[in-house]
Order: structure tokens, then sequence, then C-alpha cells
């Protein structure tokens, strides 16, 4: 512990102020991330000690749990500041209890490159498809593929049209349009999910509920996590301006996952188009967080552009 003594309840409290302090501004903590190790360990202590005494800690747990999750989010940039030598040379000095942070952080580590690995090979694998795309395109596509881009590319251009008409029956010609070329890629292609989503999220627009919910579960169906169906459920309610429903299928996602990097991408961008720019800088900036932490430099830059070109719009006019 930080003293020998049993610390006052009152310093504890002032501990995890300290150590929350510490956490939110973790890149100035270098040179001293084992102090904060240690800072955590004196705080777990004393609170065992008042627990065991019956003391009621429910407010000092839930500060304390806040604290936790915002530095398990931060888990692989304090890996790296420490070194994984210096980290492991002090927790066999010390010799923490397994179910502390020493070990903890590793294991988050650990199973955070697992993560990444996985989403490497995820995106090499779409790479290689993008390939395939411009190769078939040079050296003529098969048939059925043609069919299938030609028919994605007239649906996103039918919801261009959606948005930019103000009528509500040409609206509805529209949908209806769009919602035929969804099934007419169905048969084609039954294995894919964007036929049954684009589909799905067109009968929503429509208030066709029990036809809407049946296609939208035929393609969740089709991805491997819930977060991602709902990522790119949002993106096809962004295509046709229905920003309230992008939004509540965003928020979901990040229900699910809130390091979720494309879920709070899309969040960015609906506040951007609402012309919510305090928020929309806000969430960018937790894009870029997520982005430096999770590796994927090549946001980072264009984030950066948006936060800039942000900064310089003027505030909407107040109706």
């Amino acid at each position: 512990m930080i003293d020998s003594r049993i610390p006052l309840l009152d310093d504890v409290r002032l501990w995890i102020d300290l150590y929350g302090k510490k956490v939110a501004s973790l890149r100035d903590q270098r040179n001293t991330e084992i102090e904060l190790l240690r800072l955590r360990d004196s705080i777990q202590d004393a609170l065992d000690h008042y627990r065991e005494k019956g003391a009621y800690l429910d407010p000092e747990c839930t500060r304390l749990g806040n604290h936790d999750s915002a530095f398990q989010g931060k888990a692989f940039t304090f890996v790296r500041m420490t070194g994984s030598k210096k980290l492991a040379n002090a927790r066999n000095l010390l010799t923490p209890a397994p179910e502390r942070w020493w070990w903890f952080l590793d294991r988050t580590v650990s199973e955070q490159k697992r993560r990444w690995l996985k989403k490497f090979l995820k995106n090499l694998s779409i790479a290689v498809s993008i390939f395939l795309v411009v190769y078939f395109v040079f050296l003529r596509l098969p048939p059925d593929e043609k069919k299938y881009f030609d028919v994605l590319s007239s649906i996103e251009q039918i919801a261009d049209d959606f948005t930019r008409t103000p009528y509500p029956a040409q609206q509805e010609i529209l949908l209806q349009e769009g919602y035929e070329l969804s099934l007419s890629i169905q048969n084609l292609f039954p294995e894919r999910s964007n036929p049954y989503l684009i589909a799905g999220v067109i009968q929503e627009i429509r208030s066709q509920e029990p036809v809407a919910s049946t296609l939208l579960a035929e393609a969740a169906m089709r991805f491997e996590d819930e977060k991602d169906f709902l990522v790119e459920k949002a993106g096809w309610f962004i295509r046709f301006g229905k920003l309230d429903a992008a939004f509540n299928s965003v928020a979901l996602a990040l229900e699910g996952d809130r390091n979720h990097l494309g879920a709070w991408n899309l969040q960015g961008m609906i506040f951007e188009m609402q012309g919510n720019i305090p928020e929309a800088l806000r969430t960018y900036e937790r894009v870029l967080e997520l982005a430096e932490e999770q590796g994927v430099t090549t946001l980072i830059p264009i984030t950066r552009i948006k936060m800039a070109m942000l900064r310089l719009r003027p505030p909407m006019p107040v109706p």
C-alpha cells in the first residue's frame, strides 16, 4: 500500500479520484506506470479492509468501476507505454494476487491482439474480394455478378433520389422500385446479406413492420456479429436520409460494444449530417482514440480532416 497504516476512508476517496485523473491522462503518466498499478492495489486493499468492517462502499465502488472501465479500454496503450519486460519484472518482484490488474492487463491485450488478428484477416479477405472485383471489371464480370453490382448501384441512386424529392407519392414509387430490385437479387445470391438488408430497411421506412422484421432477421443471420449487422443497417438508413433510425441502430451496436470503431464513426457522420457540430467533434475524438488503439491508421488522417472542416463550418441558424 502507499502507506503502511490503514488510510482513512476520506483518503481512499481521494486516491480513487487521483486514480481516475491518472487514467484519464494516461499518456502523461509515462515512466510512472508501475506506480499507477500500486495505487490501484492500495485502493483495493483499503476497500477490502473497510468492506470487512461492514462499511457502505457502493458510491466508492461505482466510481472506481467507472475508472476501471476507462483503464481497461486503454490496456494496449498502457502495456505499450510500460513495456512488457518492465511490467513482468515488477510483477515478479511484487507477486500480486492473480485477480489484480497486473495480470488482467496482459490478458486484455492478448485478447485485443487476437481480435485485431481476426479483423486483419477479415480486412485481408475484403481486400482480396475488392481485387477480384476490379479484376473481373477489366476482364468482364460473370453475368450474375455484373447484374448484382448493377442492381446495387441502381438502388444507391434510388436512395439518393429519395432524399432529394419532397413528394411522398414520388418517394413511394422510388421505394417500391428499390424493393423490387432488392428482391431480384435475393434468388441470385441467397447467401449474401445485402439483398435482405436493403429490402428490410425499405420496408421499415414504409412502416411494413412484419415484412421488414422477417427480412432483417434473414439479413442478420448472414452476419457473424450482430453489431456489424446493426452498423451496416444504419449505413443504409443514412443513404435513405433516415438519420433517426440510423442513430437508433448505431446506439444498439454501441450498447453491445463500446469500442466498435465503425459504430462510432457512423455516429459522428450522423451528428455531422444533423448539423450538431459539438457532438460530431466529440464523437470523432473517440474515433481517433479507438483508431489509434486498434491500429486502424488509415482512418486517422480522414477523421482529422473531417474535424478540421467541421471547425470551419458556421453554426446552423436557430429555427
